[in-house]
């Protein structure tokens, strides 16, 4: 009666979709381990044969970073937005169906304030976003609140602030 109590047909997993169970492996149980690779390639092949649930994966995936971001688990969402920028790169050709939610999870990361390392990642994601090629562009999106938050990043006045920046600058300039 145990082995039946222990496996997984028992609590429910083949219950949740599969998308869900996919993003799910991604995350590890440390933190410092980083990103599942070979369950991250399970999504992003399964986002390649299965466009049509590329929409749902980000917006789970979105939300798994928000309620990260809510808990203050800052390890998390750095290896959520690295998760939604790898999967970004290899399914640029969808990037209308699911470019929403990736950008409204990185306002949410920028939103939350001050967090060098948080912003560092939202940048760099947002950066990679930018130099993908677009074949049908949608005009129709926002950006204005990132040319503002990243205007405010450059000219921030706050003392502490700038010295943690200098700081983070000379370091990235001494490892390499």
């Amino acid at each position: 009666m145990s082995e039946y109590i222990n496996n997984c047909f028992c609590c429910g997993y083949y219950l949740v979709p599969r998308y869900k169970r996919l993003v799910n492996n991604i995350f590890p149980q440390n933190p410092e381990h980083g990103l599942d690779r070979n369950n991250l390639e399970r999504l992003r092949f399964y986002a390649l044969v299965k466009p049509e649930k590329l929409d749902k994966s980000f917006r789970y995936m979105s939300q798994r970073i928000a309620r990260y971001l809510r808990h203050r688990n800052k390890p998390y969402v750095i290896l959520g937005i690295k998760a939604m920028d790898d999967t970004m790169k290899s399914c640029y050709q969808q990037l209308n169906t699911f470019v929403d939610h990736y950008l409204e999870t990185l306002r949410l990361v920028l939103n939350e304030g001050n967090d060098l390392e948080l912003i560092e990642h939202a940048v760099a994601s947002f950066e990679s976003f930018c130099e993908i090629r677009e074949e049908a562009p949608n005009y129709q999106r926002n950006y204005q609140f990132f040319v503002s938050r990243f205007t405010q990043l450059c000219y921030n006045n706050d003392e502490v602030n700038r010295n943690k920046y200098v700081e983070n600058f000379k370091n990235k300039n001494v490892k390499s």
